[in-house]
C-alpha cells in the first residue's frame, strides 16, 4: 500500500511536517486495505524514507491509541528526521550561511503554509519578501522538487526572502510536529546514512537514543558512506533480514545496548 498524506492528492494543503496526520494516513490506509476483498495477510510490516521514515516511526507511536486492532508486526525507517532535535525552528536541511541560496529553504516554505493551518491567524505573505513570494506560491500546488528549482532559479536565500522574522512561527511548527510519545510496542528499524544532509545524522541518531531511552526496540544501523536517499537500498540487506524476522514472529531486542559504542563522524 503506498500512503495518500492529507493535501497530496487530495483537497486541501498539506501539513508538512507535522506526525499526527501522517500517522493517520498510513493507518487508515491500512484499515482499508485489509476491510476490502483482498487476500492479505492481516500482519504488516510500514517502510518509510524521509518524510516517509518520520511516517513510518509515527505509525509506531500512534498506532495502540489509534489503531489497537491493527497487526503491524515492524517498522522500517531511514532518513528519519526528528524535528525537536534540530534546534530552533527546526529548519531541516537548512545551509547554516543564510545568504547562501540553497533548494532546502523550500521546506521552510512548506512549514510557512503548515504555520497558517495550526493558526489561522497565520498569513504567511505578512512575512515573505516579494522576491520570495513567487516560489511560495509555487509552494502551494507543486512538490518539493519544483519548489526547489524555483529557489535556485530565484536566487532565494533565508535572509533575502523574509521581510519579517518567521522564526516563532517555524518554532510552533516544530513544537506542534514532535511525537506525543516515544515508546512502542512495535520493533523498529532505523538507518541512517552518514553523509545525509538533509535529514541531519545527529538528529537521527538523537531520535534513536531517545526511543531506546523510551524502552523501544530499536535495531539501528548506521551506513558512513551513504548520504540521505542512499540509506535506502544501502540499508536492504540488513532491513530485509530484519522484516523476515518480523514476518516470522521472532523476538527482536534490538541493538540500544550497543549505540552508545558508535560515534559517527
Amino acid at each position: 500500500m503506498a500512503t495518500d498524506y492529507e493535501g497530496l492528492g487530495t483537497p486541501g494543503l498539506h501539513p508538512y511536517g507535522l506526525s499526527s496526520p501522517l500517522a493517520y494516513g498510513v493507518l487508515d490506509g491500512i484499515r482499508a486495505v485489509q476491510r476490502a476483498d483482498f487476500n492479505l495477510s492481516s500482519r504488516v510490516v510500514v517502510f518509510g524514507q524521509s518524510q516517509g521514515g518520520r511516517a513510518a516511526f509515527a505509525t509506531a507511536v500512534y498506532k495502540k491509541t489509534y489503531a489497537p486492532e491493527l497487526n503491524i508486526v515492524g517498522v522500517v525507517a531511514t532518513g528519519t528526521p526528528y524535528p525537536l532535535a534540530s534546534g530552533p525552528a527546526g529548519n531541516i536541511g537548512q545551509d547554516t550561511s543564510r545568504d547562501q541560496v540553497t533548494p532546502s529553504l523550500a521546506y521552510n516554505l512548506l512549514r510557512l503554509s503548515t504555520a497558517g493551518l495550526i493558526n489561522p491567524s497565520f498569513v504567511a505573505t505578512d512575512y515573505l519578501s516579494d522576491r520570495a513570494k513567487p516560489a511560495f506560491e509555487v509552494s502551494q500546488r507543486d512538490c518539493l522538487q519544483a519548489i526547489e528549482r524555483k529557489v535556485v532559479a530565484d536566487g532565494l536565500t533565508f535572509n533575502n526572502s523574509f521581510r519579517r522574522s518567521p522564526e516563532a512561527a517555524l518554532d510552533q511548527v516544530n513544537r506542534e510536529s514532535s511525537y506525543p510519545t516515544l515508546t512502542s510496542d512495535i520493533p523498529i528499524f532505523i538507518g541512517t546514512g552518514g553523509k545525509d544532509v538533509v535529514s541531519p545524522v545527529r538528529s537521527q541518531i538523537a531520535l534513536v537514543k531517545d526511543a531506546c531511552t523510551a524502552g523501544d526496540r530499536i535495531e539501528w544501523h548506521y551506513y558512513p558512506q551513504l548520504d540521505h536517499s542512499g540509506a535506502v537500498n544501502g540499508s536492504l540487506p540488513d532491513s530485509t533480514r530484519f522484516v523476515e524476522k518480523a514476518f516470522s514472529g521472532e523476538f527482536m531486542a534490538g541493538n540500544c545496548g550497543a549505540i552508545g559504542a558508535i560515534r559517527p563522524r
